[in-house]
């Protein structure tokens, strides 16, 4: 957690504008509790007391906390990259883009960017990267380790007097309460090594430097006192001091204290001042002070949090007030507020609509209650007005236990209430105006909440865990009675037992005896019972170990139980709980961050719309949900954010069906038979475009609004197969109803049609990588003994391959595939190695793959028989290019282009008789070469023919390859290049072609490739990793095609366009375990939708889910739709003499390299030998446009600096003299 600055994750939220409408359309934001997470308080100097809440609002209060009111004023959509923000303590809002920052003095309307500094090395200025604000308004900040001070609010600046430059790559800067300027090192200090800090009393005018030594190795902040004294507050370290200036850090003493006798601390600098001096530290359980400036330490008597959960509570260092009071955040139960010197607490988040919630009862539509880390709460008018029944001593959680989660609370309605909370079993016959502690004497929870309360409407009858109460809390039984207590619609009583295996218990006298039935087969535990209107009995259940989860259904009371597959199932215990049935008795589930609806008993599921996007998150994930009695679906968010859908949850239509091979080919009956999988259903209701899949079954399954549709089939081939009625039109215009559409195909072509993909996710010089192979039999027959050709770069070399295959010669492999059925597809992967010798780094390598048979056997009368095939040779001082006809027929008159680099060099157009080939000839200097030519119109497969060339003559220019196609649309051949590398960021997106220019210009109608990487950079196995791309409103889903992976997966499209990839028991190791294997990556290619127009850009990026965690965002992409410009470029991504804006001085260098660009920021420079060999590898944590690199003990010669400016690659020569 970072305490000084609040990172705000904008790229990925600012690419999703294109499914937030359509979930804008499904749920709807309605007001929550009080409370929620709250990243960092300020307290400035006009009284004003500005709060940043853990999932991006910013609330004002000007009454000292009493009552809090959004900032509705703040405005950072003028961020595209929005970094971080800042609030100062005299009240200016500060924003970092890029590398600068931005004010504002008017809470966030408008922005002013801030000057820059003037540093002492070319090119002499620099943008300030860390800053913060005194109460007088005073900036103080550094920049090239230099410090700098502002007393215009950042518009000049001034350098200040200190005695030495910072030597820390990523310092960080303090503003103590009393106003002293710290800076420190990055939070990493290793023992007994000495540190240099640097402490200023006059709002960073001067500054003093001392040094420190380390006395043990910790990777988190120090603290400090007004007088400079350091604290390292250290998990269950002992105390340790150190008086500043250069003082070693020693053991102070601290009392003992009770249950944890040995003071354990889990935040290191939530250290408060209060204006006597006394200094105050949360600590396990309990508070600690001292009133010597941190030389003792004694336990606050009368603190009222003891046996508070301090694992997720900590002190607002910036809230203490004038006059003592100070601010704490209590975990996500929100802001409490201590008058007393710290000794008790009180709930201060009064309109702070930020918590989450674990738990909904309703009593009405409009009165209804909530479990929230704060207590109880309790609205009569639909939310607009919360009241807190309840004060829980510690922080609630969405408990767990048991295998389970566990809930709070039941209502009878209308009055009665039983809630678990803490060590107290609250019960109230009041509505919750009142309670009653009726915990079962002998019994003690204080630290699990008692689970599963039940209220038998009848009677005074009580549940809760395996106790039993007859009047209503006085006396309890213990006996083992059943867990999940129901009532069915006939009366019945029914639950779960646990004993040897699941059995299900019933009672007919409303629970006064029970009878188990036998343990049903195969599961040792389940969910929460529940029945449907008709009878039916669910639950959840499977196996602990391993993880397992099924359907579990009875329509027979249970006398005998079916088990049916669920979606998208983690190894995790929420898909067992989070399961409800409506009054319609559809089925509810939610799986991590998706809830699925079924129609028809679990035989199927359609994943309902993800929550609007918020600006500011970047975490989708559903908590919990609840069923309100008109059939509302409310969820929470783990952000802290209530939904509730706009109509209840089973209005709409339903559609679903079949998609089937026609077996006779007439399309005239009804005798459909084998299924055909991953077919793409498209649903267009006046504009409005849902899409869905078929599953292994060939069934489908989708919701829609109310309304006129026409629902389509898309084929993956239209010269192998053609829908019968491929468009049907459906009218959804009665709610709660379900209808079928079933389709048929037929083959038009009955032979086989292989595809293949590969993709190469890294090339590193001088060792093994892998390439992925994925084939698949788009025909309508097998595919018998079918193979592949693999042609492998002259600079790799072949180390193994799983598969069975044969050298052709010419580094080519011919690799034994064996019988592919019609519709299955497989995968497989070589090893090969770069060639260290011959290469250099940023070389391009390209593999080329051939899949067969890939015969056409139908004829097509649009066609004549001309195939124009494309061919660059290197020959010496010469590069060939030439364009050939291996058809049948001559072709018509065909535009052809040929390029330079990226630049359109000659353009014509030529007509070509069978047989003949036209050759262009140029001088070779080391460019790369590319030349297009149009196909044949109506040719089955390619659209384009496409060679190119790269290192002929030398290596002049490089990364120009994949700026292009590399394909030409064949189904059976596939290319993939890839530039070898020295290191690479282990969760990206890219985009192919990368497209050329800064603007990473396209064509109109090119096919993208997307590869997405991941790696495991956790601590621990994750079992499970799912990427979710949400695609471009200006990319047609219909046409995605899942490609070449690094471990099996299984995908599925939905809504308007949001693929979902998961991998299923992937156990991908962390990184720390094994480098190579926590690696994985997934591609996918996917059409443009037709005749977008020329200068629209399109966005993509992804969220990768490792288990349960929040999501790694990916980098955004973008393309710009243009035609090839004949101008000359004005810039080269990988040149030794590029005319990109990037200078180097001085050169020839000595001792450093010192790095300007005009254009972009500076992320990563690499400096390459003139041999290849990588020297130097340095990544710039905060991108600048000028940075200094040191060049160590590299030996004297010329050297070549590949940098990395945004999305941009330069390569520059310097010559090292020593």
């Amino acid at each position: 957690m970072n305490k000084q600055f609040f990172t705000l994750l904008m790229l990925w939220l600012l690419a999703q504008n294109g499914v937030r409408a359509q979930n804008d359309a499904y749920w709807e934001e309605v007001p929550g509790p009080d409370g929620g997470w709250v990243w960092e308080m300020t307290v400035t100097s006009s009284g004003r007391l500005y709060t940043q809440m853990y999932r991006g609002d910013i609330y004002r209060s000007v009454d000292e906390g009493a009552n809090w009111t959004a900032v509705d004023s703040l405005n950072l959509t003028v961020f595209n990259e929005y970094y971080s923000l800042y609030i100062g303590k005299a009240g200016t809002a500060f924003a970092q883009k890029s590398d600068i920052w931005y004010r504002s003095e008017d809470e966030g309307a408008s922005w002013q960017a801030l000057g820059s500094a003037v540093i002492n090395v070319p090119p002499f200025e620099a943008q300030i990267v860390k800053l913060v604000e005194s109460a007088s308004g005073v900036l103080t900040g550094f920049a090239n380790g230099q410090f700098f001070f502002s007393e215009d609010k950042g518009d000049t600046w001034i350098e200040a007097n200190a005695p030495a430059v910072i030597p820390y790559e990523f310092p960080k800067i303090k503003l103590l309460q009393n106003g002293v300027a710290i800076i420190t090192p990055q939070a990493y200090f290793q023992k007994d090594s000495l540190y240099t800090f640097f402490r200023s009393f006059d709002e960073g005018r001067s500054w003093s430097e001392y040094q420190v030594l380390a006395p043990i190795t910790i990777s988190e902040d120090l603290s400090f006192s007004p007088t400079g004294a350091a604290f390292i507050f250290y998990g269950y370290t002992p105390i340790l001091r150190s008086a500043g200036s250069g003082q070693p850090f020693v053991p102070v003493p601290c009392d003992s204290l009770p249950i944890y006798f040995q003071p354990y601390f889990p935040y290191p600098y939530d250290l408060v001042v209060l204006p006597t001096g006394r200094l105050l530290k949360p600590v396990s359980s309990n508070m600690l002070y001292s009133d010597d400036d941190g030389l003792s330490w004694h336990r606050l008597e009368g603190y009222n949090l003891e046996g508070a959960n301090h694992g997720n509570s900590y002190l607002l260092p910036n809230s203490v007030l004038p006059d003592g009071q100070v601010f704490m955040n209590k975990g996500a139960a929100g802001i409490y507020k201590s008058n007393d010197l710290g000794k008790t607490w009180n709930f201060s988040s009064k309109n702070i609509r930020c918590s989450q919630v674990f738990e909904m009862a309703f009593e009405t539509d409009s009165i209804y209650y909530a479990v929230a880390p704060s207590g109880l709460w309790k609205t009569e008018n639909k939310g607009n007005l919360w009241y807190r029944l309840t004060n829980p001593i510690s922080e609630l959680e969405q408990q767990y236990g048991g295998g389970g989660f566990w809930n709070y609370l039941h209502l009878d309605r209308p009055d009665r209430l039983l809630m678990g909370e803490n060590d107290q079993l609250l019960f109230s016959t009041t509505g919750g105006d009142t309670f009653e502690n009726v915990k079962p004497s002998g019994s003690n929870n204080q630290y699990s909440a008692y689970w599963d309360p039940y209220i038998v409407s009848s009677s005074k009858d009580l549940y809760i865990n395996s106790y039993k109460s007859s009047d209503s809390g006085v006396t309890w039984q213990y006996s083992g009675f059943p867990f999940y207590i129901l009532r069915t619609p006939s009366g019945k009583f029914l639950g779960l037992n646990f004993g040897s295996g699941v059995a299900l218990a019933s009672s007919d006298d409303e629970g006064d005896t029970w009878t188990s039935q036998d343990p049903i087969p195969g599961i040792n535990w389940a969910g929460r019972l529940k029945a449907a209107p008709d009878g039916t009995l669910y639950f959840i259940g499977g196996w602990n170990f391993p993880r397992s989860a099924f359907l579990y259904k009875s329509e027979d009371g249970g006398e005998s139980w079916s088990k049916q597959l669920i979606p998208s199932v983690f190894s995790s215990n929420d898909v067992y709980f989070f399961f409800e049935v409506t009054d319609l008795g559809h089925l509810v589930l939610k799986t991590n961050s998706n809830i699925y609806l079924s129609l028809n008993k679990g035989a199927s599921w359609q994943n309902l719309p993800k929550r609007p996007v918020n600006l500011y998150e970047y975490s989708q994930e559903f908590i919990r949900f609840s069923i309100s009695p008109d059939q509302y679906l409310y969820t929470c968010t783990s952000t802290g954010r209530l939904y509730k859908t706009r109509d209840p949850i089973s209005s709409g239509s339903y559609l679903r069906g079949s998609v089937r091979l026609d077996a006779d080919a007439d399309c005239s009956t009804d005798d459909a038979t084998a299924p055909l999988k991953n077919w793409v259903v498209e649903a267009d209701g006046d504009g409005s475009l849902t899409y869905t899949n078929s599953d292994s079954l060939g069934h489908y399954v989708m919701l829609l609004d109310t309304g006129l549709y026409n629902i389509s089939l898309q084929t993956p081939n239209a010269i192998w197969w053609e829908a019968c009625d491929s468009v049907k039109v459906f009218q959804a215009d009665t709610l709660y109803s379900s209808d079928t559409l079933n389709f048929s195909a037929v083959a038009q072509s009955e032979c086989p049609l292989m595809s293949v993909d590969v993709s190469v996710p890294l090339l590193r010089r001088c060792f093994d990588n892998n390439v992925y192979f994925q084939y698949c039999n788009l025909g309508s027959e097998s595919a018998d003994s079918a193979w592949i050709d693999v042609e492998l770069d002259p600079y790799l070399s072949l180390q193994s391959c799983p598969l069975p295959y044969t050298s052709l010669g010419n580094n080519v492999f011919r690799v034994a595939l064996g019988d592919v059925a019609q519709g299955d597809c497989g995968q497989f992967s070589m090893v090969v190695k770069v060639s260290c010798d011959s290469t250099i780094i940023g070389q391009t390598h390209c593999i080329r793959a051939h899949a067969f048979p890939d015969t056409l056997c139908t004829t097509l009368p649009d066609w004549s028989g001309a195939n124009i095939e494309a061919e660059v040779i290197c020959q010496d001082s010469i590069i060939q290019l030439h364009l050939h006809n291996t058809g049948i027929a001559p072709s018509q008159l065909l535009d052809y282009i040929i390029f330079e680099d990226d630049v359109v060099l000659v353009a014509g157009q030529e007509t070509y008789d069978v047989s003949e080939d036209k050759i262009f000839d140029f001088a070779a200097e080391g460019h790369t070469w590319r030349i297009e030519s149009e196909q044949e119109p109506g040719h089955p497969f390619s659209t384009q023919a496409i060679a190119f060339a790269e290192g002929c003559g030398g290596f002049v220019s490089l990364g120009f390859i994949n700026q292009f196609s590399l394909n030409g649309i064949h189904p059976s051949v596939d290319v993939d290049c890839r530039e070898n590398i020295g290191s690479y960021d282990p969760n990206d997106k890219q985009g192919f072609p990368l497209g050329t220019g800064p603007q990473h210009e396209i064509r109109p109608g090119q096919e993208l490739e997307y590869l997405i990487r991941f790696q495991n950079t956790g601590t621990d196995t994750a079992f499970k990793v799912v990427v979710c791309d949400t695609l471009s409103a200006l990319l047609d889903p219909a046409t995605i095609r899942p490609g070449a992976s690094s471990h099996p997966y299984t995908w599925e499209l939905s809504g308007n366009g949001t693929a979902t990839f998961t991998f299923a028991n992937i156990a991908l190791p962390d990184s720390n375990a094994n480098q190579a294997a926590s690696q994985g990556f997934i591609t996918f290619k996917v059409q443009q939708r037709a005749s977008l127009p020329l200068g629209s850009v399109i966005y993509n990026s992804a969220g990768i889910f490792f288990d349960f965690n929040t999501p790694v965002i990916t980098n955004q992409t973008w393309h710009t739709v243009a035609l090839p410009s004949t101008s000359t470029s004005t810039h080269s991504p990988g040149s030794a003499d590029a005319s990109f804006d990037l200078r180097v001085s001085p050169n020839p260098a000595s001792d450093f390299l010192f790095l300007e660009s005009r254009a972009a920021s500076i992320r990563e420079v690499e400096i390459n030998s003139a041999d290849g060999v990588l020297r130097a590898l340095t990544h710039i944590g905060n991108p600048a446009r000028q940075i200094q690199i040191p060049l160590g003990d590299m030996p004297s010669g010329t050297y070549f600096a590949r940098v990395f400016c945004g999305n941009e690659v330069v390569v520059k020569k310097f010559v090292l003299a020593r």
